[in-house]
């Protein structure tokens, strides 16, 4: 398969091994924690999702070279995310540590906004111009001025696993329907590693925490930060 630059996309299998072997050691010691009845606390339960967002980020890592997402580039932070619980507990741990005071009245603001467009939309007749006026209104709350992404280093698992082959144009358009992104390349054994550390964040999320999955906003909404 080629990339929008016309290169063709290769990766180290050995890397794609090694971090299978690691996954499977990281579901070993899930299974005897949870055999043996050891209580894990959110401090835990945070550093356990560390461990899937590294063997993630090593194993993506294979494709920078290839893929047109770059710093700065925001064509897919208009998307609904989709979050687990501890996700988003150690996202807010991030913004309590990490955010000035002045620094989550904007994201609190920006929150609000968001609760008035969906109304909004809720009552027009003219749903779809609402939805295209307030486009990057409906752009994900952390994504700043700067075009940095304020939590990138807490950043969901779903915004970790976007990767786009395909040039940013493409990418971004909206009649195009198939984008070149990691579900649909030849890359089985890559897709599906990827797909079983999403899994064992569900498993963490539904053994520890709750069967609850929230886009990123209604989480922060929950929670009033």
């Amino acid at each position: 398969m080629k990339n929008y630059e016309g290169r063709e996309v290769n990766f180290n299998k050995e890397v794609v091994t090694e971090i299978r072997e690691k996954l499977d050691e990281f579901k070993k010691e899930i299974m005897r924690k949870r055999n043996k009845k050891i209580e894990i606390d959110n401090e835990d339960l945070f550093k356990l999702l560390q461990q899937l967002y590294t063997l993630g980020d090593d194993l993506l890592a294979e494709f920078d070279e290839f893929i047109s997402c770059q710093k700065g580039c925001s064509q897919c932070c208009d998307k609904l995310v989709y979050i687990t619980e501890p996700e988003g507990m150690m996202i807010n741990k991030f913004i309590s540590n990490n955010f000035t005071k002045n620094e989550i009245n904007n994201i609190k603001y920006k929150i609000n906004k968001r609760i008035k467009l969906r109304k909004d939309i809720k009552t027009s007749q003219n749903y779809a111009k609402i939805i295209e006026s307030h486009k990057k209104e409906f752009s994900c709350i952390f994504y700043s001025q700067e075009r940095l992404c304020k939590i990138y280093s807490v950043r969901p698992w779903n915004c970790r696993r976007h990767i786009v082959f395909s040039d940013r144009e493409t990418c971004k358009l909206e009649n195009e329907k198939h984008p070149i992104t990691l579900n649909n390349t030849p890359f089985t054994g890559v897709k599906q590693l990827v797909d079983d550390i999403e899994n064992e964040i569900y498993i963490l999320n539904d053994n520890y925490k709750n069967e609850n999955y929230y886009t990123l906003q209604e989480y922060m909404e929950k929670i009033n930060i």
